[in-house]
């Protein structure tokens, strides 16, 4: 994840538009979807159908995965800005890791 996040700063910093990252984040997205889809969440519904649309011409199945704000509540931190994990026994993990990303895309389009 800190590496994702140090990406996603360089690029906008760069003047990046729009992100796209690829990753496996966590194994959460296999535990819940198996072999038969990547999940995908974003901050950017536009984006977000975008990618949906173009997996379906090339045959890859995607899953949206939730980014409710109660996932940014577990990684409150009284001793960091952002906790890189949480504590919640691997519940909603995939999400959990996406929050942690939306935190760095801020406004920027990202999925």
């Amino acid at each position: 994840r800190l590496i994702i996040a140090d990406a996603i700063t360089l690029a906008k910093e760069m003047g990046a538009k729009k992100l796209i990252d690829i990753a496996t984040l966590t194994g959460g997205c296999k535990v819940a979807l198996g072999d038969a889809a990547a999940g995908i969440m974003g901050n950017d519904q536009g984006l977000i159908d975008q990618i949906i649309n173009a997996s379906k011409v090339t045959g890859e199945k995607l899953w949206q995965l939730p980014l409710y704000e109660v996932y940014s509540d577990i990684l409150k931190s009284d001793d960091a800005d952002l906790k890189n994990c949480s504590e919640t026994g691997g519940k909603a993990s995939p999400s959990v890791g996406g929050m942690f990303i939306k935190e760095f895309a801020g406004s920027t389009p990202w999925t």
